[in-house]
């Protein structure tokens, strides 16, 4: 893998250079930068590292994907498709997953764009989430029923 290659892949991952510094407890990100320029060759376990989320996000999407076709043969209704966002402050994972996750819903949005399907992105806010749920238990059904909630207003 090139300097090139890293970089826009790890661009596709929605990973910065501070980002992949703290997943790989560097202690400044100027060695991706040098990478990144091609002032240092990249090591070949960070080139694996990477290619790794790589394919963790591309599986997840090819997951994602398959259901959504799967549920739209079965009922032949589904036009529309919402999911959750997070960002930094709200996400109740780890970074690393929540930087991927982003990633995930990128892909897919343009992947499902292709097949005729839109992907609706509702950014997740507690204080709305928490309000609206009451004293029913979280769960991701609860979370995807409240997006929905908020696309139709």
């Amino acid at each position: 893998m090139n300097n090139i290659e890293f970089k826009l892949l790890r661009e596709s991952l929605h990973l910065t250079r501070q980002d992949l510094a703290d997943i790989w407890g560097l202690s400044s990100p100027r060695v991706i930068q040098r990478w990144d320029k091609g002032d240092l060759p990249v090591p070949v376990n960070r080139q694996e590292e990477l290619k790794s989320l790589d394919d963790i996000v591309e599986e997840t999407v090819k997951n994602f994907i398959d259901t959504i076709i799967l549920k739209k043969e079965r009922f032949e209704n589904i036009d529309i498709v919402c999911v959750v966002a997070y960002n930094a402050t709200n996400y109740d994972g780890d970074f690393l997953h929540y930087k991927l996750h982003n990633a995930v819903l990128m892909r897919s949005f343009h992947e499902l764009k292709r097949k005729g399907i839109l992907l609706k992105i509702v950014e997740f806010d507690r204080k709305d989430y928490l309000n609206w749920l009451g004293k029913k238990s979280d769960t991701q059904a609860m979370r995807s029923a409240w997006a929905i909630n908020k696309i139709d207003k």
